[in-house]
């Protein structure tokens, strides 16, 4: 899912280097402060809705999914062990 829907504009490790940049202005990287002090819902909700230059996920990947993509991020922060 990540590698599909996020690693092209947030690159593989997160780090907001993907292969489209610099093309696009650079995502948000998930290992700033910033970005760990998303709640897990606002990281969904963002998923979800979109937000600045992200479009909306919602209809390519399903609620589960996007939850499971939560967790991957969290993950990627270091977050989850």
């Amino acid at each position: 899912l990540f590698e599909n829907f996020c690693a092209v504009c947030h690159g593989v490790s997160g780090a907001g280097d993907g292969p489209i940049i610099p093309k696009y202005p650079n995502p948000p990287a998930y290992k700033t402060a910033k970005s760990r002090a998303l709640s897990d819902a606002t990281i969904y909700q963002v998923i979800t809705e979109g937000r600045k230059l992200m479009p909306s996920h919602a209809p390519l990947v399903s609620s589960d999914d996007r939850w499971l993509l939560v967790h991957y991020i969290r993950t990627l922060q270091g977050e989850v062990k």
